[in-house]
């Protein structure tokens, strides 16, 4: 693996890190201005504006990040993240009310 990808895969990381940190100055730092974001039921690729928003209305709804990496992997300028992600569901998240689970 070249330098440039673990550098690429270490960036990615630490994007995860101020997420489950809520350092968002941090994370908008971690985003090119070009950044593609592809979502399970968003039928479109999200840019940076809208992706942090999404993660900051996370961050409102959903608690207690537990957050473990499977698999990534880089391939020129892309990273896939595997993941596995828990949290606690705090407040309405797509018309779901909280569950406190």
């Amino acid at each position: 693996m070249s330098d440039q990808a673990k550098k690429n895969m270490q960036v990615a990381r630490n994007f995860f890190a101020a997420m489950d940190a809520k350092r968002f100055d941090d994370m908008a730092a971690l985003i090119h201005e070009d950044h593609k974001f592809y979502v399970p039921g968003v039928d479109h690729p999200m840019g940076k504006k809208e992706h942090m928003e999404m993660n900051m209305g996370l961050q409102k709804s959903l608690s207690d990040f537990d957050r473990h990496f499977l698999d990534q992997f880089c391939a020129d300028d892309k990273v896939c993240s595997r993941m596995l992600l828990r949290m606690k569901h705090i407040g309405e998240f797509n018309g779901v009310p909280r569950t406190n689970q």
